[in-house]
């Protein structure tokens, strides 16, 4: 990929990602009136496919795609499941004040657990 064309990318890649940000999407809100500062978010939950296909970068193979989060003021926690291949890779950001880091890493473990259960049930629906 040519110099011009990854600025070029990542150019657009920022106007994206401004175009969709949690603090734009508030502030037009709390201008309309539809929410209150008394009304913080208190989680979110998202899924965001990343690629069907593998990535490869300057010949590497891209292995997983982890989202990074920064809880926005009220919100407790932040789940982002990004599909990339045949996989899902979540990433879970939380407030240490609202979720101690004990109990973030139960609920980490009870996902991994149930994305593993999820796993073994499709393959025994499916046969393979």
């Amino acid at each position: 990929m040519t110099h011009d064309l990854w600025a070029s990318l990542n150019t657009r890649m920022v106007e994206y990602l401004d175009s969709i940000s949690l603090k734009k999407l508030v502030d037009e809100q709390l201008a309309k009136g539809a929410l209150s500062e008394a009304q913080p978010v208190k989680r979110a939950i998202s899924n965001v496919p990343v690629s069907p296909i593998t990535l490869y970068l300057a010949g590497a193979k891209m292995l997983s795609s982890y989202a990074v989060s920064i809880p926005y003021h009220g919100m407790a926690l932040n789940i982002t499941v990004q599909s990339y291949g045949e996989g899902l890779d979540f990433g879970l950001t939380a407030c240490r004040r609202a979720l101690p880091a004990s109990e973030l890493q139960s609920l980490v473990k009870h996902v991994d657990g149930a994305y593993r259960e999820m796993k073994a049930l499709l393959k025994e629906k499916s046969g393979a």
